[in-house]
């Protein structure tokens, strides 16, 4: 048996007392602030264990063995004039050769409070009167703080039971804390079910409305809360989503709304339709647009078209022969110059002609009406000059035996079929990246494309391959070489590769043994790699519902620069600077380059987009 440690009890002054080399903790000396505050309010509760400082030290005083993180909270107050210098502090003094084995007898076999007795003994101080202004003085920790764990000592017995089993982790029991209802979080444990962190939240969610949501900002929170809602915040959330409870609460007040703006547009159009929430994708895709016809030019008009389009041959004749000239002096630059801004000139002139010929077809308009729904932001947007699908066969009778419609030009320069491919490559890792992280809608969208193959319509999906084709590596794209999502999307497939074996057996021996959460996240990762947004043609873009659901802001990831402008025509260039009030002759005169490096400075902070990168609301 070992004998018995020999000591003495006395106190110490601070200023005597220094670390120990013996002192077994190496580590683990952080938040002394929080210990210091705890310190101050409390007092010292355990002593420290000193051994007498050898005479070689140079200094007198006393060795902490056992004590460290408490000794260096006490230099703390001190520090801050919360405590003498020499303020006494309660020791043990043990003889020298038993030092190292006190710290590490002291270290080995002190128990590490349970977080769950942790957040029990807030809440205890709570019942107690303490606010928790008070209780986060006292703890060194934010009235945040305190709030979260008086959250998460209101779970369920049961939750908190399986948490002090190690059953549940920390995670789980945050996601848990989103509600109030015991009997609500018990339900998602019946039959010995463990969901992970994303289901608890999800299944606690899915009756409630995200602050963010389009429907919760049109109404506001005054205005809900005003008319009887209720709010729940998560906090254990990145950015402390506040939750609208009362969903039909929410969506009476929206449809009020709505009702209000359509009644007006009642009284001058033959159909008006409301939609509760946004107008995404797959509901417009149902509506027809009205048909255009271009009327036939008065004479005045046809004779000026015709002096127009002779002026256009003559124009571009004499670009084409400076062209053949060459020349890289001033001079013949400034005369190309001046010939292709004529040309320009003149085609906008015929442009603007034409599009006044082109009208809605008189039959047609009398057939078209409006939906008015929310946009992402929550505003009331009216979408008018549709036709409803049961409309759709009479609009196109109406037209029929009239001229071929022309395309509306909206004024917004296309992007080439070059342009447009190699920005779309780049739109596909961005959005690869974002739907892995998005696991319920990467499953969502696994779900969807599953549905349809099983029902051979596998080509009519939104982008993902249900056959796993990988399309990590769609392309080549200069936008994307070198780009921070270029790098993430690396670091994303290194990591899952060092995860998962290469071997078959040994990764069917992997995803039998891994828990749900990490299988869920490996199918997330899959379809994200067989996700393909990559485009050349102008055609409607079958990946778009998916790429609105995952609200993408683009903005974060491209910003217009000197590269891109370089590769549009100056026409476009300039069209698109125009917008944004840089037009005028003095932009005009400048070489393609030059105007490409200006573009892309005056714009870069503007928020524009190429039309490949511009995803719609949902």
């Amino acid at each position: 048996m070992n004998a018995q440690v020999q000591y003495e009890l006395r106190a110490i002054p601070l200023n005597q007392l220094h670390i120990s080399p013996r002192n077994v903790r190496k580590t683990g000396g952080k938040r002394i602030e929080t210990l210091a505050a705890s310190i101050k309010a409390r007092g010292l509760i355990h002593r420290l264990t000193v051994i007498p400082r050898p005479r070689e030290a140079g200094q007198p005083g006393f060795d902490v063995v056992v004590g460290k993180r408490r000794t260096a909270a006490l230099r703390l107050l001190a520090k801050h004039k919360a405590l003498a210098q020499d303020a006494p502090v309660d020791c043990r003094i043990v003889p020298p050769e038993q030092a190292t084995a006190t710290s590490l007898a002291e270290n080995v076999e002190r128990e590490k409070m349970h977080p769950a007795d942790e957040f029990a003994a807030f809440a205890k101080l709570v019942d107690e009167g303490t606010p928790a202004e008070d209780i986060a003085a006292e703890f060194g920790v934010s009235v945040d703080t305190v709030h979260k764990r008086l959250r998460l000592a209101n779970v369920s017995p049961r939750v908190m039971k399986l948490y002090r089993a190690d059953e549940l982790t920390l995670e789980q029991v945050m996601a848990f804390a989103f509600t109030d209802d015991h009997a609500a979080q018990d339900a998602l444990l019946e039959d010995g079910a463990r969901p992970s962190a994303w289901q608890i939240r999800r299944a606690l969610t899915e009756t409630a409305v995200p602050a963010n949501d389009p429907r919760a900002r049109c109404i506001g929170r005054d205005a809900y809360v005003a008319a009887g809602g209720s709010i729940r915040r998560d906090l254990f959330d990145d950015d402390a989503t506040e939750y609208f409870e009362d969903v039909a609460l929410l969506e009476r007040l929206v449809a009020e709304k709505l009702e209000k703006a359509a009644g007006r547009l009642r009284k001058r159009l033959p159909w008006v339709q409301t939609v509760a929430g946004t107008l995404d994708y797959e509901t417009r895709s149902q509506f027809g647009r009205i048909p255009t016809v271009r009327q036939e030019p008065d004479s005045k008009t046809a004779k000026k078209l015709e002096r127009l389009q002779a002026q256009l041959a003559e124009a571009q004749a004499q670009v084409a022969a400076l062209d053949e000239q060459g020349g890289d002096d001033d001079e013949a630059d400034q005369a190309w110059q001046q010939a292709n801004e004529r040309c320009e000139a003149i085609e906008d002139k015929i442009a603007e002609i034409e599009r006044g010929l082109v009208t809605p077809d008189p039959d047609a308009a009398a057939l078209a009406g409006a939906v008015v729904a929310l946009d992402h932001r929550g505003k009331v947007e009216v979408t008018d000059g549709l036709i409803r699908p049961e409309d759709k066969r009479e609009a196109a009778k109406a037209v029929k035996a009239k001229q071929p419609a022309v395309a509306k030009d909206t004024g917004e320069a296309g992007d080439s079929r070059a342009v447009r491919r190699e920005l779309s490559v780049f739109l596909t890792a961005v959005a690869q990246q974002a739907l892995a992280n998005n696991v319920p809608l990467a499953l969502r969208a696994l779900a969807f494309q599953m549905v349809l193959a099983l029902r051979g319509r596998y080509r009519g999906g939104h982008g993902v391959g249900i056959d796993a084709d990988d399309h990590a590596d769609v392309g080549d794209s200069e936008t994307l070489v070198g780009s921070d999502a270029e790098a993430k999307r690396a670091k994303w497939h290194a990591a899952w590769e060092r995860t998962l074996p290469t071997d078959r057996d040994a990764l069917w021996t992997w995803c039998c043994e891994s828990d749900d959460h990490m299988i869920v996240s490996l199918l997330a990762y899959c379809t994200a790699r067989s996700f393909n947004a990559t485009q050349d043609r102008d055609a409607a873009q079958p990946a778009m519902p998916l790429l609105s659901a995952l609200k993408l802001d683009m903005t974060d990831h491209w910003k217009p620069n000197a590269g891109y402008f370089k590769r549009l025509r100056k026409s476009d260039t300039l069209a698109i600077l125009g917008k944004f009030g840089h037009g005028g002759p003095a932009f005009a005169k400048l070489k393609r380059d030059v105007l490409a490096e200006s573009a892309g400075n005056l714009l870069a902070k503007t928020g524009w987009l190429p039309p490949t990168l511009t995803i719609p609301a949902e």
